[in-house]
């Protein structure tokens, strides 16, 4: 019963983090296609859109790795 509540938090753990870098990733689409868009923004907001691209890519990267299965703690332990 206890593997099953760990296995299932798991699995909760990692889907979330999954639809949030769905999300985190399609924010940045949409980021990066106003920047196309406008190409007479202002230098501020070229820069804002730019970093902003950048976070959310870091974040995407992150968030995948975080959500990516691991062994258990007593393999890990036991292999190093």
């Amino acid at each position: 019963m206890r593997l099953d509540r760990r296995l299932r938090g798991f699995a909760a753990s990692s889907v979330a983090r999954l639809e949030l870098a769905a999300a985190v990733l399609t924010a940045t689409w949409v980021l990066a296609w106003w920047r196309a868009a406008t190409p007479q923004a202002p230098v501020v907001l070229d820069v804002l859109a730019t970093a902003g691209g950048l976070t959310g890519f870091v974040a995407v990267v992150v968030l995948l790795v975080r959500a990516a299965p691991r062994a258990p703690r007593r393999l890990r332990s036991a292999v190093a």
